[in-house]
């Protein structure tokens, strides 16, 4: 366990976080490739521009600044974004997107990964 904050500065480096931190993970850099957030019950705070931020742990909040590329398969909870800052979602990293756009307040909002795509019926000839 970390106390306190953790400011991570790192624009040649993909992270993958498995500690976990009493304060705010404040991300401001990262290469092109990720944050992998591995851990639970972390509050990031997402400032990496037009950087991929990948949740597979529970977090406990999750504040967008810069647009971003968001990868999860949970429904995430207490999440606030900048006003008109983008939000790509996916399910996975080659799944098809659902953007979100910041409305500019404090709230909240929930972000729900978007469903996975029905396979059509196999069929096949005897």
């Amino acid at each position: 366990m970390i106390n306190g904050d953790l400011i991570v500065n790192a624009p040649n480096a993909t992270v993958n976080n498995y500690s976990q931190v009493s304060g705010d993970i404040i991300i401001e850099n990262v290469s092109v490739n990720t944050w992998n957030e591995l851990a639970s019950t972390n509050s990031l705070v997402f400032k990496a521009k037009d950087k991929t931020l990948v949740i597979r742990g529970n977090v406990r909040g999750l504040d967008i600044q810069e647009p971003t590329n968001l990868v999860t398969q949970k429904q995430l909870r207490n999440v606030t974004i900048a006003e008109d800052v983008k939000v790509t979602v996916r399910r996975t990293v080659n799944s098809s997107p659902q953007t979100v756009i910041g409305g500019g307040t404090q709230a909240p909002v929930v972000i729900t990964p978007p469903t996975r795509p029905v396979s059509p019926p196999i069929v096949s000839a005897i």
